[in-house]
Parts: C-alpha cells; sequence; structure tokens
C-alpha cells in the first residue's frame, strides 16, 4: 500500500500485520494512526517512511499495549502519542528522530533502534521511554548510537536489561534503573550526560541487584543548572 497524501487512511486505523512480507508505503508523507499491531509470531511487515525528506508516522493509541515487530525505516520520522504502550521488536533504522510524546515506548528486542547516530529521541510531558532488553539502541559496547533527550516529568527506564546510550540530556527528567547486568550494569554511559534546566532531574533504581549506572573510561557529567 502506497499513500500519495497525508493521512490517506483513516486516522483511527489500526494497521495489522498477519503474514511476513506486506509493506506500507508513507511516501514522504504525514500518516495519524490508532495502533500497529502484529497478528500471531511473525516478525515481518515493513512501513517505509520515504528516500526524500521522509514522512513522520504518528502512532496515537487509547490506553491499549501494541507489539509490532516488523520496521520502520528510511528518512522519516516515529511520534507516539495516546496514553498505552507501542512495544518495538523490529529493527528500525528511520533517520530523522523518535518523539514520544504520551504513555510509552518500549524497545523489547536487541539493535531496535540501530544505527542513527545522527537520530534524537525527545521524551516529553511524562511519556517513557523503556529498554527491556540487552543493548536495544546497540549491537555491541563500542557503538555511539541515539542521544535519548528527557525533560520534565519524563522517564527513561532500564528494565532489568544492561543498555549503553550515547549522550544523554536530563532536562528535570528521571533515569531509572530496574536491573542489569553483573558486569555492565543498567545503563552504560561512556559519553557525556548533561543535566540543565531549572526543574530537578533524578538518577535512581528500584533494583537490589546491578541496578547501577557505569560511566565510561572517558564519561562526562555536566551539571548546569542550580537543581
Amino acid at each position: 500500500v502506497r499513500i500519495a497524501v497525508s493521512d490517506a487512511l483513516p486516522t483511527n486505523t489500526t494497521i495489522s500485520f498477519s503474514t511476513a512480507a506486506p509493506r506500507i508505503d508513507l511516501n514522504n508523507f504525514n500518516q495519524t494512526i490508532r495502533g500497529l499491531i502484529h497478528v500471531g509470531t511473525n516478525v515481518g511487515g515493513v512501513i517505509r517512511t520515504g528516500l526524500g525528506a521522509g514522512g513522520t508516522l504518528t502512532i496515537s493509541d487509547l490506553g491499549l499495549t501494541n507489539t509490532f515487530r516488523g520496521q520502520i525505516v528510511e528518512n522519516g520520522r516515529l511520534v507516539k502519542t495516546g496514553p498505552g504502550s507501542l512495544q518495538l521488536g523490529g529493527v528500525n533504522t528511520i533517520t530523522n528522530g523518535v518523539s514520544v510524546q504520551q504513555g510509552e515506548l518500549r524497545l523489547i528486542a536487541t539493535t531496535t533502534l540501530a544505527n542513527n547516530p545522527s537520530n534524537t529521541i525527545l521524551v516529553t510531558n511524562g511519556a517513557q521511554l523503556a529498554f527491556a532488553n540487552i543493548n536495544a539502541m546497540a549491537a555491541n559496547h563500542g557503538t555511539q548510537l541515539l542521544s535519548p533527550i528527557i525533560v520534565a516529568g519524563s522517564t527513561i527506564l532500564c528494565d532489568g536489561k544492561e543498555n549503553r546510550l550515547g549522550n544523554v540530556t536530563l532536562n528535570g527528567g528521571t533515569m531509572l534503573f530496574n536491573g542489569g547486568s553483573a558486569i555492565w550494569g543498567a545503563f552504560y554511559l561512556p559519553e557525556t550526560v548533561s543535566v540543565v534546566g531549572a526543574s530537578a532531574s533524578i538518577i535512581t533504581n528500584t533494583a537490589l541487584l546491578n541496578g547501577t549506572l557505569r560511566p565510561g573510561f572517558n564519561s562526562t557529567f555536566a551539571v548546569d543548572d542550580v537543581t
């Protein structure tokens, strides 16, 4: 399916993949949908955002938990709104950023958001970005990838697995550890962690075992606010 105008599909559409092969092409247009899910156990399906400027795929759920194990690719952008949880399990290679504005975006596989060093993840308005597998944004400990930006009232969560991050900016945000590995801890942060803004930012854990932050040899912690 290839769309030829923004919101060619009704914005209350739920896209459901039941086989591994189908493709949806945004063709550099924007599309808002209500849900993105897989039916059964297949892990395929591709949403192309476009090789030009790239379209924006906005998923505005109604409080449900949906899982998509396919791929969102090319030069577009992903926006998560609505109070529910979107679980991504494929290798997504979009290049124009990810914005988590409401609810939760949960990364449930290794390299779910891999190989996008120029991308930025914005987590705003009380939303949560959760890492539920090992290195959900990296294939190994030697590759710098995405740089989450956390603003007031929002959370980045390591949910029991080790994860390496690139540059992180906390602007009234929370970095929460719920366990990790014995060697690498929860978040391995070899780059720069910046704390900015007038609202307090929090780094904390809920785990008695391996719920730690592990700096690298060249880590920098820059605190630029009064809190």
